[in-house]
């Protein structure tokens, strides 16, 4: 109980060590409260990190593109689920990205990779074709360091976006409006052609004198 303070009326050196037992119990009853408030402080802090730790791994995770940091050594330390899905790799925590790429038969992604570390431009953007289990894939890599607050190197963002149903819809609504266009090419001349045929069957049907000059 560090509220509790000794009382004497005696001015000799008991009196002393009185009031220095006194002013260091009032000195750890304050930093005691003071130590309480910052951990209560810290236990808030911690909670809205965790809270905000937990509503990105949610973001993440549902996420339809593909979402890669890597550590300054190239190494996985977040994968979410797109990651699999568009990709067909499952890279674990700590490996080497490059390696599993490679394995994956990823190897354009590997490329973009080593181009961004050379040009060592703040972002890169890149589209791809990929082969995976004989099937083309046309993907849209994104490549950013990730920065500290002071600057320091903390490895790089890797984002990877599935086009290949969007290429097919635009290729499907490219084809439409071709074979709209030829429909009225070929439109344009079978309407006179049409009035031609039902001018000289209505010449044929009347015997008209001049059935000859009109043919």
């Amino acid at each position: 109980n560090l509220g509790v303070r000794v009382r004497t009326e005696t001015g000799d050196e008991v009196g002393m060590l009185v009031d220095a037992f006194n002013d260091m119990a009032a000195e750890l009853q304050e930093n005691r409260a003071v130590i309480t408030r910052s951990t209560a402080d810290l236990r808030r802090s911690n909670r809205a990190l965790d809270e905000r730790r937990r509503y990105i791994e949610t973001l993440l995770e549902n996420l339809s593109t593909a979402v890669l940091s890597l550590d300054p050594q190239g190494r996985v330390t977040t994968a979410n689920p797109a990651v699999r899905a568009i990709l067909g790799v499952e890279p674990a925590h700590g490996e080497g990205v490059r390696r599993r790429f490679h394995d994956g038969g990823l190897e354009p992604l590997v490329e973009v990779l080593d181009r961004a570390a050379e040009l060592r431009v703040e972002s890169l953007r890149q589209e791809l074709s990929l082969t995976r289990g004989g099937t083309m894939l046309h993907v849209s890599v994104h490549v950013s360091p990730l920065r500290g607050v002071g600057g320091e190197d903390l490895g790089t963002l890797v984002m990877v976006e599935d086009l290949t149903e969007l290429l097919r819809a635009q290729r499907a609504a490219a084809w439409r409006e071709v074979a709209r266009r030829i429909a009225h090419e070929i439109k344009n001349p079978l309407t006179p052609i049409q009035l031609a045929a039902q001018r000289l069957r209505k010449k044929w049907g009347e015997k008209a004198p001049d059935l000859g000059e009109v043919v």
